[in-house]
Parts: structure tokens; sequence; C-alpha cells
């Protein structure tokens, strides 16, 4: 008799079958070295590349595969109402959400969900790496999510509601049904800082952890990493959205005035600068990304740029294309 799943692993895809297909072997031979019981539910949202056809050939035990043909309407995105369809079906006890291109370091399954199941936390969430063609645009995500992921475990542990990424992100179940999942919660393009601010409203406990990463595809030119950057801006005010974007303005601000009066403003603005160095280059350290590590000098530059550029977007266009649908930011 097969036992009842004590992990659940969400993933969900939208023509992404060949990346998708290797998740899931990298995802059973995490399986297989856990000691846990765990299933693979697999959403196929709206794919027209054979997806769902596909995964059924793979033949895994254990794997549940729901096919969206549908979308939500306006009151949730497709990606929250594919998360929301494979949670209420998963029979874990413990979910754990990874993109559909994820490529999880050895022996990440286990040490993701070691924290809930000690009773240490009621959800986990790990740092995202990214690997592409264009390795400059590469080691600059992987910089700034390491700086976002530093940065929110430094409000988590102030007690202050921060982000988590969903490609690499375990929870109870028991905290989505207890928030009321996404549709309470609402419609949100930002869908892991909406449940993870839901999750930390009603009390549950949130661990950021370094060493158990996951590496996704890294944006192919500039055009598609600023289109994921208005995706992933707009999340809409929040003491996080503040304290970043407070963080990130202070550094022009500083350079002004050091430019016009120096003495202490340099001072400050130096301590500043290095300031953000320090968080993005121990976040890119602390999660053995040691060779991307020298990104953290120039970060907030490119970071700064980049956001003029999503603002320019964003005044020209407030529509944005996510999943195969267009909404607006």
């Amino acid at each position: 008799m097969t036992p009842t799943p004590a992990v659940s692993i969400v993933v969900t895809s939208h023509n992404e079958r060949d990346a998708l297909l290797e998740t899931l072997r990298l995802v059973a031979s995490q399986i297989a070295v856990s000691a846990l019981p765990a299933e693979v539910v697999v959403v196929d949202d709206r794919s027209t590349d054979g997806t769902a056809r596909a995964v059924a050939d793979l033949n895994f035990p254990n794997l549940k595969l729901i096919r969206i043909d549908d979308t939500p309407g306006r009151h949730l995105t497709a990606r929250q109402y594919a998360v929301d369809m494979a949670i209420r079906n998963a029979a874990g006890d413990i979910i754990v959400i990874v993109d559909a291109d994820a490529i999880p370091s050895p022996r990440w399954l286990p040490r993701m969900i070691a924290p809930i199941l000690a009773g240490d936390s009621d959800a986990v969430a790990g740092p995202v790496a990214f690997a592409g063609p264009n390795s400059w645009i590469a080691a600059w995500q992987s910089a700034d999510t390491a700086y976002y992921h530093t940065f929110c475990a430094m409000l988590n542990a102030a007690g202050i509601a921060a982000g988590v990424f969903f490609g690499n992100f375990a929870f109870r179940k028991k905290g989505y049904e207890d928030v009321g999942g996404f549709h309470r919660i609402g419609f949100a393009l930002t869908e892991d800082l909406a449940l993870a601010r839901a999750l930390h409203a009603k009390g549950f406990r949130i661990t950021y952890t370094t060493n158990q990463i996951v590496e996704v595809a890294a944006s192919t030119d500039w055009r598609a990493m600023l289109d994921r950057m208005a995706r992933v801006t707009s999340g809409g005010f929040s003491t996080l959205s503040f304290a970043i974007t407070a963080w990130m303005l202070a550094l022009p601000v500083l350079a002004i005035a050091a430019l016009f009066t120096g003495g202490i403003w340099t001072m400050a603005l130096l301590a500043r600068y290095f300031a953000g160095v320090a968080i993005t280059g121990s976040g890119l350290v602390r999660s053995g990304q040691w060779r991307k590590a020298p990104m953290g000098l120039l970060h907030d530059i490119v970071g700064l740029i980049a956001g003029m550029g999503v603002a320019l977007r964003v005044l020209r266009n407030k529509r944005i294309e996510w999943g195969g649908n267009v909404y607006r930011r």
C-alpha cells in the first residue's frame, strides 16, 4: 500500500514542456533521497505545446497531472488560479513550490522542509539563482535576487512582512487554508509576495534559508529582463516596497549632496554604497554563488538604471503580459 504523501511538490507550467520534463526528473531524484513519502502535482496551465501528454508519458509514481483550459476571470491571475488548483488537490501536509524550469541543488528537498518538520518554522523561503546564454544578465539577476532575499530576511527578522520566491518556497498546507487561499487574498501579479504577507499577518513563522538554492532560466535579453521587473515590482505599497525604494533612492540623493557639498555627505554616500555591496555580496556568497559575488559592486547602479527603464515602460504602457494573459499593472 502506497503511504499518504507528507510532501507535495507543486509545479505549474505554461508552454514550458522541455524545461518541465527536466525539472520533474530532477525532482524525482530529490524524492528518492528523501525519507518522507512525497508526490508531485503538475498543473498544465493552458499549454499548447503538448505538456500534458509529455508529462503523462513519464509514468512517474505519485504524480498528479491537472489540466486547465479556462481562465479564472478578473479576480485571480492565471498563475494564482493554477497554484490554487494544485494546492487544493495536494495530499501532503507540506507544500513545496518550484518553477517549471527549476534546477534544485543536491538534497534540496529534505533540507528545505527540515525546519518545518522540526517545528521551528511554518514556512521556508529559499534563494533563487539564474543561468542563461547571456552570462552578464544571468549574473546580475542572480545578484538582484540575492539582494532581495537578504533584504527580506532582515525585514522578517525585525518582524516586518517580506517577500519570498515561489521558485523556492515550502509551507504548511494548513497555512494556505487558514489565510483563505488566493480566493481570499485576491488578485496579485506578485502572488508569492501576496501569500507571504497573508501568512505573516496570520502569525505564521517564515524562515529564510540560504543554502537550499534553486536555479532557473535567466532573461534572454535586456528587454525581457525589464518586462520581468515590471511585473515583479507591481505588488503595490507595503513596508517592504517603501523600504526597498527608499534604500535605492538614497544612493542618487546622497550622490547629489556629495557632489555639491562634499564632506560628511561623501562619507554617507560611501557608507550607503558599500552597505549595498555587503547586502548583495553576502547573499551571493552564503548561497554558494562565489563567482558572482563581484556583481555586488554593480548591483545598485545597474538596478537604478533598470528601475528608470521600468518606470518609463510603466508610464507608456500599464499592461503586463504574464503566462499568456495580459493584465493591467
